[in-house]
């Protein structure tokens, strides 16, 4: 998908936003780019390159009193009236560096440098991080490549336009042109604010100013954000050594009045083969390799780049070095980091980024230009830079490749509640607090959820109103019940009596349970085995149970009298109260595994996991079955522990067992560690008769082996990849032999015989695809479910690359066989070819029908048998009446009918 393509699936307001926003940083980078053209021309061809590590340590210092500054103003403005304000500025310093950079001598150069960095980085911050607001994560990763793409026209509009005014006016007045790009740009965060309006982050007039201690300290807090700072760090370190190496090298070779024109050409270049990488490659790469891989590609050149300088690749090492960074940073790389930046919420993406583009991108800088300052002052070589250079690519390239782990973790934060007290819950002041219980009035069901339950996590249960139980959302007064009752509160009962008048039967029930829990009455709670809700009489009559009230036995044959009305409202209602009851109800609860309600299964299985009796694993196990209750059923199974699993292996030998039942064992059994599972599945591989057993053991072997890396496994692939070469070499004989028949004999071509051959084409075809994923499963890395695809697909190249791909994943000696088997050729051709690892015998159709009556697959023998009674083949009749002795109810008719057509022919 390019990146234009990435438009077509958007609404139409994320279609303008996206579109804005790519203009927005072609305007900015244009001006950046005009900006450090003139920049470097005016600098270098007044100061030698040797001064360049002291503007480093200056922007250094600028940036830390600058982060100190604007913190609070990112808070107490909304994004978007800050980042137009800064622009209105940008446009008015940058034309007064026009007026006065030649008239201030060295100071104005160095000014000059120090602004150009300082600028455009505060821009960027609050441009991602506004657009980080607007769009989601999935939106995200669809848009940032185009959007990005921005940057790379930019940057080459602007260097290409800097190379001709350069030659035309001079590298000063390419400052007016600059100035007059950011006024431009402001345009753009006022139409983002204006389609965007319901998702602007309200300012926060009252932020505090932060300390550059604290600022560190809320910054560095979680190991994702040290993780992407320490990324950063590396980074700017390592193209800060190739920036100075590269200008070096340049000004050596290049006379002062050319530089302008130089820079521009060189940045020109640059930036258009970013511009092919951004349009081309990016969203592709991303896709791909993932985000954390893709970051790995830009040190990976770093690298290659200081290498070569190191061993005297001079000018051209160092055009490397900066056509890497020219052209992959501020497009793919880029595109990366940001991403990067997504998942968090707006105060920690605000905070990070401004830590990171101010305060340690510039911090890594200033270390660089000291370790370079170092160099020059012991008069050492540039060799030296070149290897310091590679050790931090070296390790910028290891970090990238470890982000996966904080990365993944994030996201499963997110949707691990247990997790959410380790992202950033600071403790509730008194106007967090009054915030919270405000929430509780919200129109919206999810955000009164929300609230209750971190007042609960902050051990608050207390400052819920017990009135919240008369509101109208059901799911919002059970969540109540539930924390009511687990917060041991007793001032709710009152109202919860009041309700149990007017509620529908759930939460009458629910009522009635959680009331019970803390204080009841047995003559209130015998009143109530009369009531007219199933909901009601089945709590009352268990809480009588439970507390030795009544006849044990007529209140636990009216539980189940109730539960077997089968009510959902009743049923779940039962379920809801068990945390209060415990256990006692194993048997009910079996029961409730048959109810006609998917919600009433799956909230049994949670039940019978938190009571743990081990009565419940088979009735569990067998809810495999059951689309409905499959997933709750494998979780289930998981969350058990060892026992679980040794009961889900001796069900996986036991060839007795039902096949759909059979069929879901493989992945339920690879939920387990693999160290665990493994190598029973492969033993079990090579030795199970069922093709549907077979063929999800081979894909969950897959799933573990993608989860935690290669199996050992290889002697046991070897036995299975030959079995299932001899199948698809029988299968492809069968083939052949309904071909040649019917060729030979026209008559034979009836619909069964063309139905028996595409059953015979089907089972072939999937048995190609189990080889190339047992092949697979040799070589993990491999995407072969492409391979499968292509392998299907009627396209000759797609085809052609499969079978390609394939044969270098096969051992030499099998490598021609195998291709020819797996290959698009005619039947009769492939089988000809393969002779001399399977010499064949022509089958005539008499012989055919026999071996296919004997065949394992139901699907074969019932054609099979239908087609000898259709051509009268008395010669298996003793055939099919063995058959018949044993047959199940879908074979039996199959061969009484052509038992019948037999006996016809007899008869006649």
């Amino acid at each position: 998908m390019n990146p234009l393509q990435s438009l077509e699936a958007l609404s139409p307001t994320e279609r303008r936003t996206t579109i804005t926003s790519f203009v927005f940083l072609l305007a900015l980078m244009s001006a950046h780019s005009l900006m450090e053209t003139a920049r470097d021309a005016l600098f270098l061809g007044a100061l030698p390159a040797e001064r360049l590590p002291y503007v480093y340590l200056i922007i250094v210092v600028v940036s830390a009193l600058v982060s100190r500054r604007v913190t609070p103003l990112f808070e107490r403005v909304r994004t978007e009236l800050g980042l137009r304000a800064w622009l209105i500025v940008c446009s008015i310093v940058t034309a007064g560096f026009w007026v006065v950079v030649e008239h201030a001598g060295d100071a104005g150069y160095y000014a000059l440098y120090v602004w150009s960095a300082v600028a455009t980085t505060l821009a960027l911050i609050q441009f991602w991080t506004f657009l980080g607001d607007l769009l989601s994560m999935s939106t995200a990763k669809r848009v940032y490549s185009f959007v990005a793409a921005g940057s790379a026209f930019g940057a080459i509009i602007g260097s290409g336009l800097a190379a001709v005014l350069t030659a035309l006016v001079g590298a000063r007045d390419i400052l007016v042109v600059a100035a007059a790009a950011f006024a431009l740009s402001a345009v753009a965060p006022w139409l983002l604010a204006r389609w965007n309006a319901d998702k602007l982050r309200p300012p926060d007039p009252g932020a505090p100013a932060i300390g550059l201690r604290e600022l560190t300290r809320k910054t560095l807090a979680h190991p994702y954000h040290r993780a992407i700072t320490a990324l950063i760090v590396l980074t700017t370190m390592t193209v800060t050594l190739g920036d100075y190496l590269f200008k070096s090298a340049v000004a050596a070779r290049v006379s002062p009045e050319h530089l302008g024109e130089f820079f521009g050409g060189a940045y020109f270049a640059f930036n258009a083969l970013g511009l092919f990488v951004q349009l081309v490659l990016v969203s592709a790469v991303i896709r791909r390799f993932t985000i954390t891989t893709s970051l790995a590609i830009l040190p990976l050149f770093m690298l290659l780049g200081g290498t070569g300088f190191f061993v005297g690749g001079g000018i051209y090492a160092a055009a490397l070095l900066r056509g890497a960074d020219g052209s992959l940073r501020y497009s793919l790389h880029r595109t990366a980091l940001e991403l990067l930046y997504v998942p968090l919420s707006h105060a920690a993406r605000s905070r990070l980024k401004l830590f990171n583009d101010l305060l340690a991108q510039r911090a890594a800088q200033g270390l660089a230009s000291l370790a370079i300052l170092g160099v020059v002052a012991i008069e050492a070589s540039e060799s030296s830079i070149a290897a310091a250079l590679c050790i931090f690519a070296t390790a910028w390239l290891a970090l990238a490749v470890r982000l996966r782990r904080p990365y993944l973790d994030i996201f499963r934060r997110k949707l691990d509640p247990e997790m959410l007290a380790e992202l950033e819950f600071p403790e509730l002041d008194i106007r967090s607090l009054e915030s919270l219980v405000a929430g509780l009035n919200d129109v919206d069901d999810r955000k009164v959820m929300a609230a209750m339950d971190i007042l609960a996590r902050e051990g608050r249960v207390n400052t819920i109103p017990a009135l919240i139980l008369y509101h109208p959302s059901e799911n919002v007064v059970l969540r109540a019940i539930d924390l009511f009752a687990a917060g041991d509160r007793r001032d709710f009962i009152a109202v919860a009596r009041r309700r149990l008048h007017d509620a529908n039967p759930l939460l009458r029930a629910s009522l009635l349970a959680a009331t019970a829990s803390v204080a009841a009455e047995e003559q209130d709670i015998r009143e109530l085995l009369t009531d007219g809700d199933h909901a009601v009489r089945v709590i009352a009559a268990a809480v009588m149970l439970q507390r030795g009230w009544g006849v044990a036995e007529e209140l636990r044959d009216q539980v189940r009298a109730e539960l077997a009305h089968d009510h959902e409202s009743c049923q779940l209602a039962f379920l809801r109260a068990m945390p209060r009851r415990g256990a006692g109800f194993e048997d009910e609860l079996v029961t409730l595994l048959s109810s006609s309600s998917p919600r009433v299964r799956r909230r049994t299985i949670a039940e019978m996991v938190r009571i743990g009796d081990p009565r419940f694993l088979l009735p569990i196990r067998d809810a495999l079955t059951d689309r409905t209750t499959r997933d709750a059923a494998q979780d289930a199974l998981h969350d058990w522990g060892e026992s679980s699993l040794a009961m889900l292996l001796d069900a996986l030998d036991d060839r007795d067992l039902a096949p759909p039942l059979r069929w879901q064992l493989p992945y339920a059994i690879g939920q387990f560690p693999a160290r665990m599972v493994v190598p029973h599945l492969a033993v079990n591989l090579r030795t199970e008769p069922d093709g549907m057993v077979r063929y999800r053991t081979i894909r969950e072997l897959e799933r573990i082996q993608q989860r935690e890396g290669k199996l050992d496994i290889e002697a046991h692939l070897v036995d299975v990849a030959s079995d299932l070469v001899s199948t698809a070499l029988e299968l492809l004989n069968w083939r052949v032999a309904l071909e040649q028949n019917a060729q030979e004999n026209p008559e034979l071509m009836t619909s069964t015989h063309r139905l028996t051959e595409e059953l015979i084409a089907g089972k072939e075809t999937n048995t190609h695809n189990l080889i190339v994923h047992v092949i697979g499963l040799g070589s993990p890395g491999e995407d072969i479910g492409s391979i499968v695809r292509g392998l299907r697909s009627p396209d000759d190249a797609l085809r052609s690359s499969s079978l390609e791909l394939i044969e270098h994943l096969i051992p030499a000696r099998y490598r021609a066989s195998m291709v020819t088997l797996l290959s698009d050729q005619p039947p009769a051709a492939r089988l000809l070819t393969l002779a001399s690892i399977y010499p064949s015998r022509k089958l005539d159709y008499s012989e055919l029908m026999k071996v296919l009556l004997q065949s394992d697959d139901f699907m074969l023998r019932s054609l099979a048998a239908r087609r000898v009674g259709e051509l009268r083949l008395l010669e298996h009749r003793s055939t099919l009446e063995d058959h018949l002795a044993g047959a199940d109810s879908d074979y039996a008719p199959v061969l009484e009918r052509a038992l019948d057509s037999l006996g016809a022919s007899a008869q006649s």
